[in-house]
Order: C-alpha cells, then structure tokens, then sequence
C-alpha cells in the first residue's frame, strides 16, 4: 500500500541532536515471503549527478553570485547493514533492485574564481524552492538500472517520494561547496577512468567538494518501510563522495532523464569553459545511516546529505 504522509526527510549529513545509531524496519521484498530487515546503514554505489544551468545562469562553467542552477541526481542501492555493522540485504541475486532519482534548484551564493582556474576556483551553492524539484525511490523486480547509459532507474514502483527543501541556515542544511584541485596550472585528465575510456577521450577539470540537502518526504509504501509513520522522528545521514573524475564508475549518457555524458552539454573538457559545455557531471559515491532526532513534531524526518566531494575509495562488492 503507498501511503499518502506527510515525512520530514533531511538529506543531511547530521541533524541537530540527532542520536546515531537508529535502525529501521525495511522489508526489501515488500509483499513477498523474505522477512524484513533492521537496517542502520545503507550503500549506495557509485553514480553520477549533474549541475545544469537554471534561471539568471546560461553556463555553470562560468558562475556569479545569484545565479541559478538545476541539479540531478541518481543512484543504485548496493547493500545495507543492521547496528552491529552485519550485511542483512545485498544487490547480488536481490528479488528488487532499489534506485533514487532526485532534481532540485540551488542558487550560487559565492563564488572564489572560476572552477577551472588553477588552484582557487570554488563555488558554494545553496538549495532553494521552486524548478523541478523531487526525491524518488524504486523497488524493481528486475535489475536494469544501468550507470554507463543511464537508464532503468525509474523502471521500478515508487515506494517514497518527496521534494528538496531549501537552504536553512540555523541546521546548515541545503549547503553545497565545490572547489577545483588543480596546483599552480590547470590540470586535466580523462573524464572515464573507472575502466576503458568509454567517451573517446573526453577530459574533466579535477574537482570535490560537498554538499548537504533536506528533503521532505510526502508518501512512502509501508510494504518496504514497515515502521515509518506520521509522528516518527528519523533523520538518514548519508556521506558520499562526489567529484571528477571518474575511477570508480562510468560517467552516466543521461542523469534522472537528462542528457548528462555529452559534448553538447558538458564540452571536450568538463568543468570547463571553452566549447559548448554548459553544465558539471560529477561522480558520487554514499552511506546512509539512520538517527532518531529527540524533538517533538509531527514528521517524520529522513536526512541524506552529500559530503566529502572528491574521495577516491571503492566499496566493497556489493
């Protein structure tokens, strides 16, 4: 059954008094025989997000303070883990392959040179109403969800959906940071490193970062989250890591149905400023955890925050 509720979700690294540690009920079958599961963890594995320009923007490559952006986001469930930190669900040979899709609209609030300046180029970002604007999960009976096309991630049934909320500066959520690594001259490097190059040589600036974001959940399916309900209190930390290039997974053709791995839209040199490049695909790579947040509301709050832009780690097989 998809509940109609109303859930506060911050997609967060920590929530004010928030207590780690919380586990949730998740039947990762839904209606089916397999038991449902105490998590506390959930791994996502290696994908991409894209930053497009929104209003008062024509090129992300090119930013100024109060400049607008659209930002697109995706992701394929690769493991969970209850407290004691044991794996109680797995991708390999799972009756359902579980996906995110999410877009939201932030505003660039500084900028220190430009991205592919040597050495100092930064931007922060902070998330604000309006453009598209949502948070989606999948349960999928068959696992098509594919990185390198980019496609299959929306295949599945909804089991929670949401929108972003904007920047609040008291919880310092909504915040995104990114910043250049180059030293002394502008490096480049091949865009594809996870693997043979799958886009003819197409290059990126090196860049990281990072990013918290809350969301609001407004239904969830109690067949998969079995313990959710309006009053709870539930904040999901998720940290990842987010950056070019890409070595742990293959840059994705399309990022939540947009055009994402493609001269037309990110150029010859991502992250650049020459040819007709307007946009930033960035790599990403997260945990979330669960913690219960001990004020009184009549929400539910789940949190996912994108953090530590540029960490070069793989995880485990999934």
């Amino acid at each position: 059954m998809f509940k109609k509720t109303l859930l506060a979700a911050s997609l967060a690294l920590a929530a004010a008094g928030a207590q780690a540690g919380v586990a949730v009920t998740i039947d990762f079958d839904g209606a089916g025989a397999g038991a449902a599961k105490s998590a506390a963890s959930l791994d996502w594995m290696p994908d991409s997000i894209l930053v497009l320009p929104g209003s008062k923007n024509n090129n992300v490559n090119l930013p100024a303070v109060g400049d607008e952006v659209q930002t697109y986001a995706q992701g394929i469930l690769g493991s969970a883990r209850n407290s004691s930190n044991q794996q109680v669900w797995g991708s390999f040979n799972a009756p359902y392959e579980f996906t995110f899709v999410a877009s939201f609209r932030e505003v660039i609030s500084s900028v220190g040179g430009s991205l592919n300046d040597p050495g100092v180029g930064s931007i922060q970002l902070r998330s604000i109403d309006g453009g598209l604007n949502y948070f989606r999960i999948y349960a999928d009976s068959t696992s098509v969800a594919d990185p390198l096309a980019g496609t299959g991630y929306t295949d599945g049934k909804l089991i929670l959906e949401g929108y972003v909320n904007a920047y609040d500066n008291a919880a310092k959520t909504g915040l995104t940071d990114i910043a250049s690594t180059n030293a002394n001259q502008l490096e480049t490097t091949l865009l594809d490193k996870a693997g043979p190059d799958n886009y003819g040589g197409m290059e990126s600036v090196k860049l990281q970062g990072r990013a918290d974001i809350m969301a609001t959940v407004t239904s969830f399916d109690s067949e998969f989250f079995t313990d959710m309900s309006a009053g709870q209190l539930i904040s999901l930390s998720m940290t990842a890591g987010v950056g070019t290039p890409f070595d742990l997974v293959d840059p994705s053709k399309y990022v939540a149905g947009q055009l994402a791995a493609d001269t037309t839209v990110i150029g010859e040199i991502n992250g650049g400023t020459t040819g007709p490049g307007i946009g930033i695909l960035l790599q990403s790579d997260g945990a979330s955890t669960f913690n219960k947040v001990p004020e009184p509301a009549s929400a539910a709050l789940v949190g996912l925050a994108l953090a530590g832009l540029g960490m070069s780690r793989r995880r485990a097989a999934k």
